[in-house]
């Protein structure tokens, strides 16, 4: 998968970086073909200065051929450039986790965001778990939703109870639930219920309820789902 992926990204790079940006990122990825790891550093260290950030033109069909539920609608030409750069370093996946691992401890928030939007993309996706974790855990909504929406690595990576604490996040903090892959087949009874108790609880203070929850109420058939389902339609809200 992951040539596949680095094809993917050479041709969207290619198609939204000016001649000289993409001639110079082919050159410092060659570098990195016989390099070390410093050399690594130092192409990643150079992104910003090398590559104008700017939306990157994408066929996101093509995205979704690369890799299922994949929608990088929200990527930049200098995040694609790192991601590149990293997933072309000739070294295993336990190698790789452990570089990258440096590359998020030493992040500002942008690259932070940026490493976490590459979540899907890396080898050996069971070994992020727990980084995924960290970034669902923050205050930062932008790393939040660079875990949480467009990227397959949750609904594909997440244990139940993890996946329903995003969910519950993305409803407290505003993130569109729409953006969240595989959201419906993954709704259970216990998100569910859940969800069905924090609309009561904004029900019983007079607060609207965001329309979104029900996306993940709806699939679930239990009788408090159902009840919840038509109270909310018999609303005026």
């Amino acid at each position: 998968m992951t040539d596949s992926i680095t094809s993917f990204l050479n041709a969207s790079l290619k198609d939204s970086l000016s001649p000289d940006e993409f001639a110079w990122l082919t050159d410092e990825q060659d570098k990195l073909l016989a390099a070390e790891e410093k050399q690594l550093y130092k192409s990643i260290a150079l992104v910003p200065r090398k590559i104008k950030r700017q939306a990157l033109s994408l066929d996101l069909n093509a995205a979704e051929q690369t890799l299922t539920d994949w929608t990088p609608e929200n990527w930049y030409s200098d995040e694609a450039a790192r991601i590149f750069l990293l997933i072309s370093f000739p070294v295993d996946e336990t190698e790789l986790f452990a570089i990258l691992e440096r590359f998020f401890i030493s992040a500002d928030l942008k690259e932070g965001e940026c490493y976490y939007k590459g979540l899907c993309l890396y080898p050996g996706p069971e070994q992020y778990n727990k980084r995924a974790a960290e970034g669902l855990r923050t205050n930062v909504q932008d790393i939040f939703n660079a875990v949480a929406i467009n990227n397959p690595y949750p609904a594909a990576h997440l244990d139940e109870g993890a996946w329903n604490q995003m969910i519950l996040k993305a409803i407290f903090i505003g993130t569109p639930l729409y953006k969240i892959a595989k959201l419906e087949s993954r709704t259970n009874d216990e998100l569910s219920r859940m969800l069905c108790d924090y609309a009561n609880e904004r029900r019983a203070a007079s607060r609207s309820i965001p329309a979104e929850l029900w996306r993940a109420v709806g699939p679930s058939n239990t009788d408090l789902a159902v009840e919840n389902l038509a109270i909310a339609l018999d609303s005026q809200d």
